[in-house]
């Protein structure tokens, strides 16, 4: 990562996402770093640059606070998992709590990922049409 990169992000973090998301998870919210704050930032620029999204254009509304919430929390299980010493000995198949954990990230960032539009990702609505749903005015006339 050059510094560029690097400088974009910095000016990115927002300490209340930060914040949010440190206290969003009792097992691994304590454990996301500023490090792995600018990996998730990294994960939901590069999401949004597939959906034609400028990261300067991303809305972060509560949606896409969840899908960041979830590229952090499964850095943190990536770095903590699949190595713990001692969980064989438990009668557990060797899985530890963050690899459990990691595989309920990548299920939900797959199923979020799946959904969401460049629309939900900007929050820009001016075409009046939504892919979820749709609607009809009524009115007495």
């Amino acid at each position: 990562m050059n510094s560029e990169t690097n400088t974009a992000i910095q000016s990115t973090l927002n300490n209340d996402i930060y914040e949010s998301i440190r206290l969003g998870d009792e097992l691994v919210g304590r454990e996301v770093s500023e490090d792995i704050m600018t990996k998730a930032y990294e994960w939901l620029f590069y999401f949004a640059n597939k959906l034609g999204v400028e990261r300067e254009g991303i809305a972060y509304s509560f949606i896409v606070r969840e899908l960041l919430a979830m590229y952090a929390y499964r850095e943190v299980c990536i770095k903590k998992g699949y190595g713990a010493i001692g969980t064989p000995y438990r009668g557990q198949n060797g899985d530890d709590h963050y690899t459990n954990k990691s595989k309920t990230y990548d299920a939900r960032i797959k199923q979020l990922e799946s959904k969401l539009t460049a629309e939900d990702l900007t929050g820009d609505n001016t075409s009046g049409k939504r892919s979820n749903y749709r609607t009809i005015r009524i009115f007495r006339g």
